[in-house]
């Protein structure tokens, strides 16, 4: 099994014991093709590409890059403003949940190859789906850099 599987596969065990009450996104690269039923309190992992990074000699620098996407139902309660900022605080207590584990890479169980995992930014707040504004979603943008050495 190649590293980038086993970050993988870390990762999507780590998001299932930090969000154990959230459901899981089916297809986190096209949120408006998911059903409505599961994108009221959801996350999905996205794999975004993967660059070289320079390393010692007869090593491998391997840069992956990869995002959560976190999405929620906006309950509108008449006029009341509340609400919105119920969620945009929701969201940005998921960031920081993911922040804050991520920057552990001990605590991840990822491979001692791993070098760092970097936390790059959050994503505003966006429509999911055109026709209905009440679905939210947020993306959360981070890279994990492998070292990998090389045999000859």
């Amino acid at each position: 099994m190649s590293k980038v599987t086993t970050v993988y596969d870390t990762l999507i065990s780590t998001l299932a014991t930090l969000f154990p009450t959230k459901d899981i996104i089916p297809d986190p690269y096209s949120l408006g093709d998911n059903k409505v039923s599961i994108m009221r309190d959801s996350y999905g992992l996205k794999f975004n590409g993967e660059s070289f990074e320079e390393g010692e000699f007869k090593t491998l620098g391997k840069r992956y890059s990869f995002s959560v996407v976190f999405s929620r139902e906006l309950l509108r309660m008449d006029s009341e403003n509340t609400p919105i900022h119920t969620m945009t605080k929701a969201f940005l207590e998921d960031a920081h949940t993911l922040r804050l584990d991520l920057y552990e890479v001990d605590k991840l169980g990822i491979p001692n190859s791993v070098e760092n995992v970097e936390v790059l930014e959050v994503s505003g707040i966006e429509d999911v789906f055109d026709d209905k504004s009440n679905f939210k979603s947020m993306e959360c943008f981070f890279d994990v850099i492998v070292r990998e050495n090389l045999t000859i």
